[in-house]
């Protein structure tokens, strides 16, 4: 978090000195005026509710993407430890297999799979290891109605775990088109340049309304950068989903939950 903070706090400052830097060059060449500021009020005004209005959309979709992506790795583990539950009801010959198989692939997330998205990429023990899972289920050879019916809801939590693993596989390669961030950034400079061009007499009161503009988007724009890559960066979907699972499955705690 300290990290963050010092992050964020470099780049508002940056943002914030090139602001006031523009405005006394601007001061300096234009000379602006307070009769002009009638006009460059009604201009500012349409500038800044179109930018306000893009920001904040902005915004609301890639924390919207960081919480779909969380909400996949959640649904990914827990579809496992439902796997690891309904075993349970299974052959007793199939479920040391795929306790082994499970949690070969918790742990391989945690250890393999996190770094390797933190670099845009996928480990490939993740993908042995999900096959390893598939493998384990589809040894299964029910000899009961009940080891029947338990193997039937095994298979439907697997179809959720693979989907949830394709959905946050997806969701590792996805940012914000640089289109986008042109237009995040070209309306931040065209934001702060027009508060700029005020006529105003009082010089400190028009530096401290600027650095509240430039602070307000810096900030913004700082948070979009975080969270447009939900498994990259400094704030990242947590990986913790999968510890808890591979210390259940290593600690017998679906086995104790079953009696």
């Amino acid at each position: 978090m300290t990290h963050i903070l010092l992050r964020c706090g470099i780049f508002i400052l940056v943002c914030n000195v090139l602001a006031i830097a523009f405005m006394f060059g601007v001061r300096a060449m234009l000379r602006p005026e307070k009769d002009t500021n009638d006009v460059i009020g009604y201009y500012f005004s349409i500038i800044g509710t179109i930018y306000g209005v893009l920001l904040s959309f902005i915004l609301v979709q890639a924390w919207n993407g960081f919480a779909a992506a969380e909400s996949y790795v959640e649904l990914e583990a827990s579809s496992l430890g439902q796997v690891m539950r309904l075993s349970q009801g299974l052959p007793q010959t199939s479920r040391a297999s795929l306790r082994q198989a499970v949690g070969q692939y918790a742990e391989a997330m945690v250890n393999e799979e996190w770094p390797a998205m933190q670099r845009g990429e996928t480990s490939t023990s993740g993908t042995r290891f999900a096959a390893g899972i598939w493998r384990a289920v589809s040894a299964v050879r029910p000899v009961t109605n009940s080891e029947g019916a338990y193997l039937g809801k095994t298979l439907d939590s697997m179809n959720d775990f693979s989907n949830a693993r394709r959905m946050r596989q997806l969701k590792s390669r996805q940012s914000l088109p640089n289109i986008m961030w042109l237009v995040l950034w070209a309306g931040a400079a065209i934001t702060i340049g027009f508060s700029c061009i005020f006529g105003v007499q009082r010089t400190h009161m028009h530096v401290l309304k600027l650095v509240g503009l430039t602070t307000m988007i810096a900030l913004v724009l700082y948070a979009i950068w975080e969270i447009d890559g939900a498994f990259s960066g400094d704030v990242v979907v947590s990986s913790r989903a999968f510890s808890v699972l591979s210390t259940e499955v290593r600690g017998d705690y679906f086995l104790l939950d079953a009696k």
